[in-house]
Formats: C-alpha cells, sequence, structure tokens
C-alpha cells in the first residue's frame, strides 16, 4: 500500500519522520475523539483518521512546536 501524499512531500512539513509520526498519531486521536463527540468531520474524503491526519499535515494545516521538558524540581506544588 503506497502513503499518499509520499513520504518526501509529508517531510516538508516535520524535521524528521519520529516526529511525524507522533503528530499523525496525536491528529488521528484528536479526531476519533472528536467523532466520538459528535463533532462533523464529513469535510474529509476518508473515513480512517490516520489518512485524515496524514491530509492535514500534507495541507499544511497542523502546525507543531517543540516544548522544553519540565525538570522536577521545577514544578510548583
Amino acid at each position: 500500500m503506497l502513503l499518499r501524499p509520499g513520504l518526501d512531500e509529508l517531510l516538508k512539513y516535520v524535521d524528521n519522520k519520529y516526529t511525524l509520526s507522533v503528530l499523525v498519531a496525536k491528529r488521528a486521536r484528536q479526531l476519533l475523539q472528536q467523532a466520538q463527540k459528535k463533532v462533523d468531520i464529513t469535510n474529509f474524503n476518508s473515513d480512517k483518521y490516520v489518512t485524515m491526519a496524514v491530509n492535514e499535515v500534507a495541507s499544511g494545516k497542523i502546525s507543531y512546536k517543540y516544548v522544553k521538558p519540565v525538570k522536577k524540581n521545577e514544578i510548583k506544588k
């Protein structure tokens, strides 16, 4: 099975394939949760959440940023 859009196209929007994997997985999970809440997601051409997420990445609709990890001694109680 070929992935459309291809990996080279998707890597234009993220810095590496591992970030892409995490980004797509998290977005697919969000789409699934929206579907369970009966939010309208009918504007997609697919019924698979991972495919929807991949298409969103390829169209530049999703952005991400790295955040600095918080150390235990920096957490305020």
